[in-house]
């Protein structure tokens, strides 16, 4: 079962530092748990497990979406930033289109996106990011489940075949389709 942390450029290495201890903690409970790591990123904290940790570099974002697609879950460790907030819908959509569920830190953004516990997992603790963790590690019907779920919503809410007439509408200045 892999756990995927998509991180693009160094700057990462705040974020991912926020769940480390809770990573080692699910690892070394479930052997079966492997960690994919894409980007530039240290993983200083990670090396009892190193065994089970594949590393990719930095890709051309035409390439991951398959790489998202290859594991089972995905995380979005974020600080509590504004910038953080403005891009972190991004990351769970990406994994959504592709039916990973996704463990996410808790922001104003997020909280508007995501149903928690149905289209992902909002955490704001250590002990919220370990049970979420484990639900999805130990419960396979749960897991797809929730990428599922995760895909309708973002098909539902934030296509442009389903978003576009709203927008269509605001810029005429209408509220009824029929005017």
């Amino acid at each position: 079962l892999y756990v995927g942390y998509f991180s693009g450029s160094k700057t990462h290495d705040q974020d991912f530092a926020l769940i480390e201890n809770v990573l080692l903690k699910v690892m070394d409970r479930h052997p079966n748990v492997y960690l994919k790591l894409v980007g530039v990123l240290s993983e200083d904290k990670m090396k009892r497990v190193q065994n089970r940790i594949e590393k990719l570099g930095f890709m051309d974002w035409k390439k991951l979406p398959e790489q998202v697609a290859s594991v089972d879950i995905n995380l979005m460790p974020l600080e509590n930033t504004l910038f953080h907030c403005c891009k972190s819908e991004n990351k769970w959509m990406e994994a959504a289109l592709v039916k990973t569920p996704s463990v996410m830190s808790r922001n104003a953004e997020m909280e508007l996106a995501v149903e928690n516990g149905v289209t992902g997992f909002l955490c704001s603790t250590a002990e919220e990011w370990e049970a979420a963790l484990e639900k999805l590690v130990t419960d396979a019907a749960f897991r797809k489940n929730m990428g599922e779920n995760a895909y309708s919503a973002v098909m539902e809410k934030y296509t442009t075949q389903n978003t576009g007439e709203q927008a269509r509408m605001l810029v005429l200045g209408k509220t009824d389709p029929e005017e």
